[in-house]
């Protein structure tokens, strides 16, 4: 008997809009009576998902960040945070080699751009809980991961360059050809629907997932 069921976001439950179709939402409910848990995983930020699916958001499980945050409604349940001192070694490795590439620092609750990058457009596109500072120093929470925007559109060319820049006990992830991310090593959504199943003491043979969970 199925009693989970988990989808990634973008190209497998989202349409090129960034939508879902909105007779999921009679679906949901119909679920929710039966008492199949459903969870949105994605490589967006837990609020943006939260707010995406309104009004039955307090009733799902997230696993937001690309595995980073993991959230029941409005309850936050983990956070696989990054080791601090890594995080701004990462970022200050990042600024040296690639001075053109801009940074996004997402943390447990905001994500974070610097004023003179200019990027105000596309952390208010993708972070729906944002605020612009002078620099990263600035932080005082847990960081969950670190955008890298390369505007040449280029940027899986320079992954494995990336890699051997970074302090051990970090990886990167690309999404698409202008974005990457950096995460605590061995974070993955993956792990989060294996926390939530432990979490629910659900099998993984009582799991359904669509799109890429790992």
């Amino acid at each position: 008997m199925i009693k989970l069921i988990a989808t990634d976001m973008d190209g497998t439950f989202l349409d090129n809009k960034k939508q879902f179709d909105k007779s999921f939402i009679d679906l949901f409910f119909e679920m929710k009576e039966q008492g199949v848990l459903f969870v949105a995983a994605s490589g967006n930020q837990y609020a943006r998902l939260y707010q995406k699916f309104l009004p039955m958001s307090e009733d799902m499980y997230f696993i937001a960040d690309g595995g980073s945050y993991i959230a029941k409604g409005p309850n936050t349940l983990e956070v696989f945070d990054m080791d601090r001192k890594k995080a701004f070694l990462a970022i200050e490795r990042v600024k040296e080699h690639y001075p053109d590439f801009k940074i996004v620092v997402a943390g447990e609750k905001y994500a974070y751009a610097r004023k003179k990058d200019h990027l105000t457009k596309e952390l208010t596109t993708y972070y729906c809980s944002n605020k612009l500072i002078d620099d990263f120093d600035e932080i005082d929470e847990p960081i969950t991961k670190i955008a890298i925007l390369d505007p040449s559109g280029d940027i899986k060319n320079n992954a494995g360059d990336i890699t051997s820049i970074l302090p051990s006990g970090l990886q990167i992830i690309t999404s698409g050809n202008e974005w990457m991310d950096i995460q605590r090593d061995g974070v993955n959504k993956g792990l989060g629907m294996r926390y939530i199943q432990e979490h629910e003491q659900i099998s993984r043979d009582e799991c359904l997932a669509f799109g890429r969970i790992r």
